[in-house]
């Protein structure tokens, strides 16, 4: 079965003839109506055919493929010296308008200016090969480097996944910052608590002292996890530390599996990137493109620079919304600011969440529901149920992203944090039935831990 076809230029009385069929026949081919064309499309679907041809033959070359690359190819130069748009701009100069600015002009990357990136690659290369774009190998070779990683960080952009709407950005920059909560946001909360003269009862401390008593533990030997994971205080990298297999930096969990997803997405698009590529450097023969370090993404504060700044603008606005009020930062060259300021920023938002958690009042469920630290939500539960109704923490949990719900409601169920006892067993059976339990789940449906306790009780 046919389901598109592409008219291709043989000689140039043909062409007179192809070239107008070509519209109706891609009109039907894009929307199963001849009158169905557009100016986009005689742009796009040709380059497409190209780009992947050029796949296929750097896979398979044989002389089938080269023969077809060949034929689009004269194809594709005929349309970009015709092609003019309605405002009689050429085809050619908005490609090249494109490359020229692609690298000093970050909003020009999105997809509202470039839909496709390898489609692009191929109409660049066309207008070079028509010599309607000026680019000479030898001396423009560090141009189209720059180039061609900031198109990798744009790709990247496109394929990751996204985060989900109900990811606590705050939460998820610390954890995987690796940011030191007892050492930056703590004390912070401390003394601004302090200042504020709220001195609210210390439920953290309380309970903390009660888990030393029952695990005799002294104040220094409360355990802790020692990590040698990367630190972004530090300035010093080795260079070499994302892609080399004998580096001496060691990674968190959720920065580990933050290498893994990235890793997985630049294999991905280097399938059809790379050949592209090779259309430019044809002497050129890597041996895996599938490495961050040959495209300027060599050290740890590159990376994550590069991966956190994509993920906070997966989607297109964000991007244009960053680059508009200058808040995009270039991975290669200003990973050290960016870094910096997502690091800072993060402590800051964390320290104000939680101080504005202990202006909301000083009453236990109120604490309960709003902090991020576990230890003091278990000092604010513990006793509770002698002077409080349980039901008045367990409606403190029937609020959305309400942080670490599953934890929290978990102390409710079982009466117990870290093996320390919160409460009697008479008052825990007291308030638990399923429809509580049910609407606290409700009210926090994107933490699935949830619904595992919910028919348990």
């Amino acid at each position: 079965m046919i389901s598109g076809a592409l008219p291709l230029f043989i000689c140039e009385d043909h062409w007179k003839i192809a070239k107008l069929l070509m519209k109706p026949l891609l009109g039907w081919a894009v929307t199963l109506d001849p009158l169905g064309y557009t100016y986009s499309q005689v742009k796009t679907i040709p380059f497409m055919i190209l780009a992947k041809l050029q796949q296929m033959l750097c896979e398979n070359p044989s002389s089938k493929f080269k023969s077809l690359f060949e034929h689009v190819k004269e194809t594709c130069k005929r349309i970009m010296k015709g092609e003019k748009n309605y405002l009689g701009y050429s085809f050619a100069e908005e490609v090249a308008d494109l490359f020229y600015n692609y690298t000093s002009y970050p909003i020009l990357r999105t997809i509202d200016a470039i839909p496709h990136n390898a489609v692009f690659l191929a109409q660049v290369y066309i207008g070079i090969e028509n010599g309607q774009i000026l680019w000479e190998k030898s001396a423009e070779r560090d141009t189209f480097e720059e180039f061609f990683r900031a198109m990798v960080e744009e790709e990247l952009r496109r394929k990751q996944r996204w985060l989900d709407d109900k990811t606590n950005i705050t939460h998820w920059l610390i954890n995987l910052l690796n940011i030191d909560e007892e050492k930056y946001i703590t004390p912070k909360v401390t003394q601004a608590v302090f200042e504020l003269g709220l001195n609210p009862q210390d439920y953290r401390m309380k309970f903390l002292s009660v888990y030393r008593a029952t695990n005799q533990l002294f104040d220094t030997d409360e355990p802790k996890e020692e990590s040698s994971a990367i630190n972004f205080e530090d300035t010093k990298e080795e260079s070499e530390a994302i892609d080399s297999q004998k580096t001496k930096v060691s990674y968190t969990q959720a920065q580990k599996e933050a290498l893994d997803e990235y890793k997985q997405v630049l294999r991905f698009i280097m399938r059809y990137l790379y050949p592209m590529r090779k259309l430019f450097l044809p002497e050129e023969n890597m041996k895996d493109p599938a490495l961050f370090m040959p495209w300027g993404i060599n050290t740890p504060k590159k990376f994550f620079t590069l991966y956190i700044q994509n993920k906070l603008h997966s989607r297109n606005y964000e991007r244009r919304q960053a680059i508009i009020a200058g808040k995009y930062r270039d991975p290669r060259t200003q990973s050290d600011d960016f870094i910096k300021t997502v690091f800072n920023q993060a402590i800051n938002d964390e320290v104000t969440k939680r101080v504005n958690a202990k202006k909301r009042g000083g009453e236990r469920a109120d604490i309960f529901r709003f902090t991020d630290d576990l230890n003091e939500a278990a000092g604010a539960l513990m006793d509770a149920s002698l002077q409080y109704s349980l039901m008045t923490f367990a409606e403190s949990l029937m609020h959305p992203r309400v942080p670490y719900a599953h934890e929290k409601l978990k102390m409710l169920l079982t009466g117990e944090f870290k093996g320390v006892p919160l409460m009697t067993k008479s008052f825990r059976k007291y308030w638990a039935g399923k429809k509580t339990v049910h609407k606290i789940y409700l009210a926090n449906p994107h933490n699935e831990d949830c619904k595992h306790f919910v028919y348990k009780v």
